[in-house]
């Protein structure tokens, strides 16, 4: 049986890489639209690449000229990922890492996917002349790792024990399984082709991250994602291998991470160092500083349930246009007769951000769903809404939100709702009495305006004592249970809430003035997009403004979070600020 599961699994798998090569011909020729001269310049090495966009050209040949080639003698590297196929992960990344390279007079190594010809140049205007091209290996690996791959899934017995599979503390299982779930949209529980097919990619891209981060003395690390094959594959062995990285967040206000302990391999990178928020507000309580509470609870208010896609206009559902204005236009709208708390599920994105932190009381975000909807059905004193996460159209997963309500509740529950699609949150918060969340960003949103949120695990928010924190699900499920006898939140946590998001929002948030935000996909408008980078390039060739102090700032006191120099508002500090 298992050697007929083998074949079947052989031939998906030679399909599944043809498909791929077929895709990445296609892609390659879509992508780049090199003009005939590229072809010559394979055969003359000092023949420049030249792309029918001329704004790329333009582009290119702006930012050699910021950012002259230096030669340096010092052994230590700064090593540049870039293996998305997007300019809005890769000259982000390159700026980074160009401006630490200068701060420690050390030499950059780019790392891109093998044909990517925009990233290489792009890297090369940077003065990145070292680049890495990483491929999949070639078909007698791919064989020899797919069969590695049948034999250690054939001692896994179940989807858990693959999700706590380790090679020498490298979370191989976690990766796959993230994956799976992602690029396959595949909620079931039973080991399939996916399995396979992820794992042989795991366990190639630990091999050769191990070998590759060996070859040099990489000091530094820049790498955004953290999430997937390969990526958190190559961010476990860098930190394991003692190498600092720096991971970015956000466009085009961008936070940045410092990581320098396998410890905190799994910290979520949005996380803010609690030092940092201590001191804002022990600031603000002593009257030493003042904060625009006002203006950070309007953009909260704002932002409700406005998901960082939808902004790009990334999802082309129909704009939701109406609200509910209170409680009694709620409660007829539902047919709710009677007056019980109105708590509101907000769900996550069942395909995405499943392990972005360091441990949750859940498997995964549907375990989370699941299992909360068996508990707050068995509650008639409260009147649930049921919110899907306003992504899960972009992402298009196999299951949703509404398929799993539909699975564990029953029309007859007339307490819980699923919340309309047409609908907006903009006044939900002067409605509900409380928010349910595993560990999405209405933790620190809601909590400002006063609302008690629940959540069920580590966040990049946790601990600042604006939440209800349960330790266990023993623990969670009894505050379900027990809704009406959780009380409101008192002023001093509201304003530890409030002073958390002015930190998070504004003093580690940083514009980097040469980028054009765009669409995030492979669709995004190329013509646009490089047209105003390159005015951008134009209007901002001063490697001096606040972006560049600032990095400069969290480079040389090797401080966890990136602080906005122009916002930080620091007093009697002699600006050397450091919150290790």
């Amino acid at each position: 049986m298992r050697l007929i599961e083998l074949i079947i699994y052989l031939n998906l798998y030679f399909l599944k890489e043809m498909k791929n090569l077929i895709l990445s011909l296609r892609n390659f020729f879509l992508r780049n639209k090199i003009i005939k001269n590229y072809i010559f310049g394979l055969f003359n090495q000092k023949k420049k690449v030249i792309f029918l966009n001329e704004n790329i050209n333009n582009y290119i040949k702006t930012n050699s000229l910021i950012w002259l080639k230096k030669k340096t003698n010092n052994n230590n590297k700064v090593l540049i990922e870039s293996l998305i196929n997007h300019p809005h992960y890769l000259i982000p990344n390159c700026i980074i890492g160009k401006k630490l390279s200068l701060i420690n007079k050390c030499d950059c190594v780019g790392m891109i996917k093998k044909g990517d010809i925009i990233a290489k140049e792009i890297m090369n205007s940077f003065g990145i002349n070292e680049i890495i091209e990483i491929n999949e290996g070639n078909y007698i690996s791919k064989i020899s790792y797919f069969l590695k791959s049948f034999y250690i899934l054939s001692q896994l017995k179940s989807v858990d024990q693959i999700i706590n599979f380790k090679i020498n503390n490298i979370e191989i299982g976690k990766n796959v399984y993230e994956s799976c779930v992602r690029y396959k949209k595949d909620l079931s529980s039973r080991i399939n082709f996916p399995f396979y097919y992820f794992m042989s990619k795991a366990l190639y891209y630990n091999d050769l991250f191990i070998k590759l981060l060996k070859q040099k003395n990489y000091k530094y690390l820049i790498q955004s994602e953290k999430q997937f094959v390969p990526f958190r594959i190559l961010f476990q062995n860098a930190l394991k291998s003692k190498i600092v990285i720096y991971s970015r967040y956000g466009l085009p206000n961008i936070a940045l991470k410092r990581y320098n302990k396998f410890e905190n391999v799994n910290l979520n990178r949005a996380s803010v160092d609690i030092n940092l928020v201590n001191y804002y507000y022990n600031q603000y309580k002593n009257f030493k500083i003042n904060i625009p509470k006002k203006k950070i609870i309007n953009k909260i208010k704002k932002n409700l349930g406005i998901e960082n896609v939808q902004t790009l206009g990334l999802i082309k559902s129909k704009k939701s246009n109406f609200n509910f204005e209170s409680k009694r236009y709620i409660r007829e709208f539902f047919n709710w007769r009677d007056k019980k708390p109105i708590a509101l599920v907000l769900c996550h994105n069942l395909v995405d951000g499943n392990f972005v932190n360091r441990w949750n009381l859940f498997k995964d975000n549907i375990d989370w769903l699941e299992n909360t909807l068996r508990k707050i059905k068995l509650n008639k004193k409260v009147n649930w809404i049921i919110k899907p996460h306003p992504s899960e159209a972009f992402y298009n997963s196999k299951v949703g939100t509404n398929s799993i309500v539909d699975k564990f509740i029953d029309t007859k529950n007339n307490n819980i709702k699923i919340f309309p699609s047409n609908y907006n949150l903009k006044n939900i918060y002067n409605i509900v009495d409380l928010v349910v969340t595993s560990h999405g960003s209405c933790g620190h949103e809601y909590s400002a305006l006063g609302i008690p949120v629940i959540i069920c695990g580590d966040t990049y928010y946790k601990g600042f004592g604006f939440n209800i924190e349960p330790s266990s699900k023993k623990e969670y499920y009894n505050l379900l249970k027990n809704i009406s006898k959780i009380r409101k939140l008192n002023k001093t946590q509201i304003e530890k809430s409030i002073i958390f998001n002015y930190v998070f929002r504004v003093i580690t948030k940083v514009e980097i003035p040469t980028i054009y935000r765009s669409d995030i996909t492979m669709n995004y408008n190329k013509e646009d997009f490089w047209r105003n980078s390159y005015n951008l390039l134009e209007k901002n060739k001063n490697i001096n403004n606040n972006f560049f102090k600032s990095l400069e700032h969290q480079f040389k006191n090797n401080n966890e979070n990136l602080i906005n120099l122009s916002k930080a508002n620091f007093k009697n500090r002699n600006n050397n600020y450091n919150f290790r």
